[in-house]
């Protein structure tokens, strides 16, 4: 290269930044590598995150619906107490030559000594009170009886107007028409307490009346029907029962339907 004239020719340092050479060995450049991401551990975290978002929610229902619960006792199932049913069969007795209707749950003793029974399942009743409660009917029929039950302490009284019925089929030895009392005894304290219900035969009395036992006894048979609590003991039952016809029908279908030879 010719020299300029009238001066000296730069030396390689001394030139200017940009027109220096590069010291780059090209031959042995690489791309600079990306990171590698670890899928597998991502994943894993997500999962990990999932399940204590699920065990999270599991805790929240279990406490907001268990957090006030506590044991209930156990409550005892009963069967509700039927009321009386229609008279649906027919019994004769051998030992006091009578036949009469009645309900096919109910039960009969008859084993002969001039008294037989015929007695109601567990049956609703309604006590002086006005509340149900579960009790028994009992019908007895004696052929005679020097004393009856309840009259201890003197007459009985009609609680109740006593009630004519007519027999289906009445016998020759058998009134067509009768009356069937309610009596309340003297014993009975509870007002408007029913005791006892008697075939009175030509015997009907008012409300207040008394009832003397000598009217019931020559009454052949005697047919009464009493109650007794679920124990089996007499108790004395509201007289408006009878106001009820599902109490009172069935009771007078039974009474109306004896036939006595």
């Amino acid at each position: 290269m010719a020299e300029e004239p009238g001066g000296e020719q730069n030396p390689p340092e001394n030139l200017p930044e940009a027109a220096q050479p590069s010291t780059a060995d090209y031959e042995k450049f690489a791309q600079p590598e990306k990171p590698i991401r670890n899928w597998t551990k991502v994943f894993t975290i997500f999962i990990v995150v999932l399940l204590l978002l699920a065990a999270s929610a599991g805790t929240y229902w279990f406490v907001k619906n268990h957090k006030s619960a506590k044991p209930q006792p156990a409550v005892a199932t009963q069967t509700a107490p039927a009321k009386i049913s229609n008279p649906t069969k027919s019994y004769t007795s051998p030992n006091l030559y009578l036949t009469f209707s009645y309900p096919s749950n109910w039960t009969i003793v008859d084993t002969g000594g001039g008294v037989m029974t015929a007695t109601s399942p567990t049956t609703q009743l309604r006590d002086t009170t006005g509340q149900n409660v579960n009790g028994k009917i009992t019908m007895t029929i004696r052929t005679s009886a020097q004393t009856l039950p309840g009259f201890t302490a003197g007459n009985a009284t009609a609680v109740i107007a006593s009630q004519k019925i007519a027999y289906t089929h009445p016998t020759q030895t058998q009134r067509a028409n009768t009356y069937v009392s309610f009596l309340t005894y003297a014993s009975t304290t509870k007002p408007d307490g029913l005791d006892a219900i008697y075939i009175s035969a030509d015997n009907g009395y008012t409300v207040g009346q008394a009832i003397p036992q000598a009217d019931l006894i020559p009454v052949s048979p005697i047919i009464s029907l009493t109650f007794s609590d679920k124990s089996g003991k007499a108790t004395t039952i509201n007289a408006s029962s009878w106001s009820d016809s599902s109490f009172s029908a069935p009771i007078l279908a039974i009474l109306e339907s004896f036939s006595i030879t």
